[in-house]
């Protein structure tokens, strides 16, 4: 929970620096927030913020929690004390809230107000596409050679495709045995990061 204060603490943070940008549209003033839900993974907490003399008074789900830091927006570490407890996090924002990596974990967080908090609850759930049945390239680079036409059978660990980038040639090989249903890209083609390749059965 302590790094839930940490990231609702930094969020007033950021808005206090954006009450004092000057040029903006007339009548509309950031307010300071002390009501705030951080939402991790779909689970909303409560989380209420008082700016003291020594930092931050942060009560989630009932639980006060006092944060003591310089973090200054923009900064990439937040290197402060929470409960008497010194904590070193990196620091990195993402949408509407960070990615935070602590003791080797990261998490990703969101931090809201109640009311956005409740429109969140009805956004759908993305999910990434099936990409099992392509050989993606892994990175930019040029399409050397292919090494099976569509029909072929293929076994695992047997040479696809060659990349070349930055003037080295780097090996695809098949991850399981399968087939090949299609060739996405003849050699000479420039490729993308994820671009398709080749699609199997």
């Amino acid at each position: 929970m302590r790094v839930l204060a940490v990231a609702a603490a930094l969020h007033c943070l950021t808005v206090e620096r954006e009450r004092k940008i000057s040029g903006q549209v007339p009548g509309y003033r950031p307010k300071p927030l002390d009501q705030l839900v951080v939402r991790v993974d779909r689970t909303n907490y409560p989380v209420s913020v008082q700016l003291v003399p020594s930092g931050f008074d942060v009560q989630v789900e009932g639980k006060a929690h006092a944060v003591i830091s310089h973090w200054q927006v923009g900064d990439t570490l937040f290197d402060g004390v929470v409960d008497g407890h010194r904590m070193v996090l990196q620091v990195a924002p993402k949408g509407a809230g960070y990615r935070l990596v602590h003791g080797g974990a990261t998490l990703d967080l969101q931090v809201l107000t109640p009311r956005a908090a409740q429109f969140a609850e009805l956004m759908p759930i993305k999910v990434p596409p099936d990409m099992s049945k392509f050989l993606l390239s892994p990175m930019p680079g040029l399409l050397v050679s292919l090494a099976v036409e569509p029909g072929d059978k293929v076994y695992e660990g047997q040479e696809l495709a060659v990349v070349e980038a930055m003037k080295m040639q780097n090996i695809l090989r098949a991850e399981r045995e399968g087939e090949v249903k299609a060739c996405h890209a003849e050699p000479g083609t420039s490729l993308a990061v994820d671009q398709k390749i080749l699609e199997f059965e």
